[in-house]
């Protein structure tokens, strides 16, 4: 048994040492196919094939749940934001109000859970439009809460999910209008609405986003410099008598 092992560890030795010499047979070389370029589908109309879900309630319920925004307790606005982003409530393709709605709260609302709840349900009814990501752009960069940023970057994230490409224009417009905004002081949830759904576009196809804050004309009329009055000439009194 021993002369047999030893036999045996010779013969592997040698095919080894046979080999060492000789190109490994594994790495010839392979035709290999380059993979096509990357094409992402930069639709943004999420009405495409959309099941809508809403029907199964009465036409008023997404009506009332728009009023609930007006309300003054932020615990009314908050759960409306939230139903108003599940598309058994409401739904952006047959109410288009309900996005402007949810662009209006997450601009404008002074409570940042509400506009907290209103980038997530953005994200909800997959509103993959322009205005939309370049709203929720913003609020991830200049909200000043840090919860409504951290969800605004979430949402945008998961919206442009093997999209990021169709987005990169619109990406450098938004820094474009983040200098703006910035120069002027315009913080979310006390200034004005910049963006809407109803936005209309520029000559040049682009999104036209109204940078005009509140305050700006009264300001300005307060710098303007004050119309002179007319110069007043004091009358003599005439003597009584005269």
């Amino acid at each position: 048994m021993r002369a047999i092992a030893g036999v045996l560890i010779l013969v592997l030795v040698g095919s080894v040492v046979g080999r060492a010499d000789e190109p490994c047979s594994v790495c010839r070389s392979r035709c290999t196919v380059p993979p096509p370029p990357r094409c992402p589908d930069c639709s943004t109309d999420a009405c495409d094939h959309r099941l809508i879900l809403c029907g199964l309630r009465s036409p008023d319920h997404a009506s009332r749940l728009l009023e609930a925004l007006a309300s003054e307790d932020f615990c009314k606005r908050r759960n409306a934001v939230e139903k108003l982003g599940h598309r058994l409530h409401a739904d952006i393709c047959s109410q288009p109000a309900v996005l402007d709605a949810l662009l209006q709260s997450l601009q404008c609302d002074k409570c940042w859970e509400v506009r907290r709840a209103a980038a997530w349900s953005l994200f909800e009814q997959k509103a993959r439009t322009e205005a939309v990501v370049l709203a929720l752009y913003i609020s991830s960069r200049i909200d000043p809460h840090y919860m409504v940023r951290i969800r605004s970057a979430e949402a945008l994230d998961l919206l442009t999910l093997g999209k990021r490409e169709c987005y990169t224009e619109t990406f450098k417009a938004a820094d474009q209008l983040l200098r703006v905004l910035k120069s002027k002081g315009y913080q979310p949830g006390r200034d004005c609405c910049v963006i809407r759904a109803g936005s209309a576009c520029g000559p040049d196809g682009s999104l036209a986003v109204s940078t005009t804050l509140p305050g700006e004309a009264n300001e300005k009329e307060q710098l303007a410099p004050p119309t002179p009055e007319p110069e007043k000439v004091p009358v003599e009194k005439i003597p009584a008598g005269k």
